[in-house]
């Protein structure tokens, strides 16, 4: 037969993260087969089958080997391209939560936010803000602000950002988009709008 714990023992890891507080969570880890020194911490709780706390995987966001945050990234955009957006909407908020929850908390200090961090989330902003599916173009919203205000971006990165917070705005998030890109000029250096949207 075939043994998920131990084939798939990332995909089933990182499919449960977000009930990473439970004890049946605590549970699971007790028998998951997961290789590699990117997993190194995770033994411990393991080991005795207990629960991994919010402040434990803020602190694996900034991992030098391995990050939280990208695993849960390429987990999301496998899940976008396997579920419709009515399927992921009703089923599986709580992903988008935690998606949010460990970015804001991640760059919610600027002394933690470097380099690292930023392109670990930046790539999911380009895919978040072209994505219809509104929870998870939602949580990008809500950390483009947490980060707009916790550092000061370069101008490069900050043009990108207005240009796609305005030109992938969609129904039912209109609002929240114009709020975003308001923050954004108010806490960033933004000294035009790009063409694109003087012309639309």
């Amino acid at each position: 037969y075939f043994q998920i714990h131990t084939f798939n023992a990332q995909s089933v890891f990182i499919t449960f993260l977000p009930f990473h507080e439970s004890n049946i969570f605590g549970r699971l880890l007790s028998f998951l087969d997961l290789k590699g020194i990117e997993y190194d911490w995770v033994k411990p709780f393991a080991k005795q089958a207990l629960p991994i706390s919010f402040e434990k995987l803020v602190a694996k966001c900034f991992s030098a080997n391995h990050s939280i945050l990208s695993l849960l990234n390429q987990h999301i955009m496998q899940v976008c391209q396997l579920f419709d957006n009515i399927t992921i909407s009703r089923k599986l908020p709580h992903l988008f939560t935690l998606f949010s929850s460990l970015c804001i908390h991640a760059v919610s200090d600027s002394s933690n936010v470097n380099d690292g961090v930023i392109s670990k989330i930046l790539p999911m902003f380009a895919f978040g803000f072209k994505s219809t599916l509104i929870p998870f173009h939602l949580s990008c919203l809500m950390v483009t602000c947490q980060l707009c205000v916790t550092v000061t971006l370069a101008p490069n990165i900050v043009k990108t950002l207005f240009k796609l917070i305005l030109l992938k705005i969609t129904t039912g998030i209109v609002e929240e988009s114009i709020a975003t890109a308001v923050v954004l000029c108010q806490r960033q250096k933004l000294d035009c709008f790009p063409h694109k949207l003087v012309f639309t």
